[in-house]
């Protein structure tokens, strides 16, 4: 599975209040590209043992600036790839039982996420990190008739 984003945002025209003319600066929070893929295999293994695959995901965002007034300290993100894998056993021996793997931000990428800016007004930056790795497991049982 592949997805694909294209934003070209830009201003016909923007005239702040005060009558400065930013027409050109960049919108905020919005990244030019996206993308990501997945790919997922599905081992051969024995209907009466249930179905298993796996599966890795790419991820990837374009730089964004978080303030649309370029006066703002680190209001530039720049863009961060992010990867992550599943495993999937359904149907665990004909149980009713899904049993999954999952770890996101497999190889641990530091990145920003998001900046609020008001170094200008207050005199600080406050910004936020993306997740970090994580891992865990997931089970569920479906009750009823299959």
């Amino acid at each position: 599975g592949a997805a694909y984003s294209y934003l070209h945002a830009r201003y016909d025209t923007f005239i702040l209040p005060d009558g400065t003319d930013v027409t050109g600066l960049p919108f905020e929070y919005a990244p030019k590209n996206k993308y990501s893929v997945t790919g997922t295999y599905h081992l051969p293994v024995d209907p009466d043992l249930g179905q298993v695959s796996l599966s890795a995901t790419y991820s990837y965002q374009s730089a964004i600036w978080t303030t649309a007034l370029d006066r703002e300290p680190f209001g530039y993100i720049g863009g961060y790839g992010l990867l992550s894998f599943r495993a999937d056993w359904n149907d665990v021996a004909q149980t009713g039982i899904d049993a999954a793997f999952f770890m996101t931000n497999a190889t641990d990428q530091l990145y920003r996420s998001s900046n609020f800016a008001v170094y200008n007004s207050f005199g600080y930056v406050q910004t936020e990190y993306g997740e970090p790795r994580m891992f865990g497991f997931q089970l569920r049982y479906q009750f009823g008739a299959k």
